[in-house]
């Protein structure tokens, strides 16, 4: 086993150091990847603060970066103006183009599928694992989550948390209200 947490930090490290690329730092990648993935219920600097495990203030100044340098934009959510929403500008969705995590999706690729089925299964038990016993949210895709429900018919998705039609997107982002099966 030590030798799967001394590769899992090894890559982590690797993957860090990488960050440092393209006038930005890793939480500022970190903040970007997320906001590309998040869906609509998670989408906020609170989220993105509970996603990360970081203070308000951290992710404040990394949302004014990202702001400044035109890669998001923030604003206020539809039917509750007290909430802010945070979403990529088109700058942002091309800056992600150069994220140099791109390689490590390129070495996962090349595993053979079975070896990539049976990884991303042991990640999310982990991920799952951890965010419970440390009493965080884990984060998890909708399409995943026990509140998660396809329609029968040809309609949309629903969260039943929320009751919320989901677009086939939304149903493969990630979420601050996940809870596995």
């Amino acid at each position: 086993m030590d030798d799967i947490i001394g590769n899992l930090e090894r890559v982590g490290r690797l993957m860090r150091q990488a960050q440092y690329a393209d006038g930005l730092n890793p939480a500022q990648w970190e903040a970007l990847r997320y906001l590309a993935r998040c869906n609509r219920l998670s989408n906020s600097p609170l989220a993105l603060a509970r996603y990360f495990g970081a203070t308000k203030g951290t992710i404040s100044q990394t949302v004014t970066a990202l702001s400044r340098k035109g890669l998001i934009e923030r604003g206020p959510r539809k039917g509750n103006a007290r909430s802010l929403e945070l979403k990529l500008t088109p700058a942002g969705l091309d800056r992600l183009k150069a994220d140099p995590w791109l390689s490590l999706r390129g070495a996962i690729a090349a595993l053979p599928g079975k070896v990539r089925r049976r990884m991303a299964q042991g990640l999310e038990a982990i991920r799952d694992d951890e965010a419970r016993r440390r009493k965080s949210p884990a984060f998890g895709v909708c399409r995943r989550c026990r509140f998660h429900r396809e329609d029968s018919g040809a309609g949309p998705a629903r969260c039943m948390l929320v009751d919320s039609a989901l677009t086939a997107a939304e149903a493969d982002q990630l979420c601050i209200e996940f809870v596995a099966r």
